[in-house]
């Protein structure tokens, strides 16, 4: 079935045909690039996975300026006939952070929302399942990439987090399981001074954003205590 939201052209023949009643509600060129992403599939894989690389080495240079050092991104795994690999991972005293990073895409109806959970937020609560159970069972081979000082898995506390692109879901629960935000917040909360709750840095910046102390911060920075004064009445 063609989505004429999302693709509001059909090619007949050498002509393409356009349904001005959708486009003047959407945005025609990036309609116009999806289709023709689409139709090419290898293009498309090739660009997607160019993004994905970009996005990873971003936000593992985020932490390395945050002083989080100890980190790696990219980390391919095998595990018998199980493939995957670590997007993120960060290690400080006792304590790794697992993150699996999902860049949204472009979503132009109230079903691409929803796939986008199905697709992909589901999909990374799957994917951080088995990473953690690669990093239980094959734990010298992420003992050494981190140089960590641990002999056995247990000594670990390990926390592992869905960042997306997008804000939506966010501080949720995906399937009950591993806690969503957005790259926005992991960006601003690296970036700022935030109080140690723990006495490991990397713990407390984990339960900075599980408790959501960046959204009641910056709600207390922005209240303005006499908006009466600045409402509009209309008597």
């Amino acid at each position: 079935m063609v989505s004429l939201v999302s693709k509001p052209f059909l090619k007949i023949g050498e002509h393409y045909l356009a349904f001005n009643g959708v486009l003047g509600e959407s945005n025609s060129q990036v309609n116009l690039l999806m289709n023709i992403m689409e139709g090419n599939s290898k293009a498309h894989s090739v660009v997607e996975q160019k993004e994905v690389n970009k996005l990873e080495q971003c936000v593992l240079s985020l932490f390395i300026e945050a002083n989080f050092t100890n980190a790696l991104c990219s980390l391919k795994y095998k595990v018998g006939t199980v493939e995957g690999d670590l997007d993120i991972v960060v290690y400080h005293s006792g304590v790794l952070l697992i993150i699996e990073l999902k860049r949204s895409k472009i979503r132009t109806t109230l079903s691409d929302i929803h796939n986008e959970y199905e697709n992909s937020l589901i999909k990374a609560s799957k994917q951080l399942d088995k990473a953690t159970c690669f990093i239980e069972s094959q734990f010298s081979v992420i003992k050494e990439r981190l140089s960590m000082p641990e002999n056995d898995v247990k000594q670990l506390k390990i926390y592992s987090l869905i960042v997306s692109t997008s804000f939506e879901y966010d501080h949720e629960l995906i399937r009950n399981r591993h806690f969503k935000f957005s790259l926005f917040e992991l960006q601003q909360v690296l970036a700022g001074n935030i109080t140690q709750v723990s006495e490991n840095k990397l713990e407390s910046l984990i339960h900075y954003i599980l408790f959501n102390r960046y959204w009641e911060q910056l709600t207390r920075d922005t209240f303005i205590h006499d908006a009466d004064n600045w409402t509009l009445r209309f008597d």
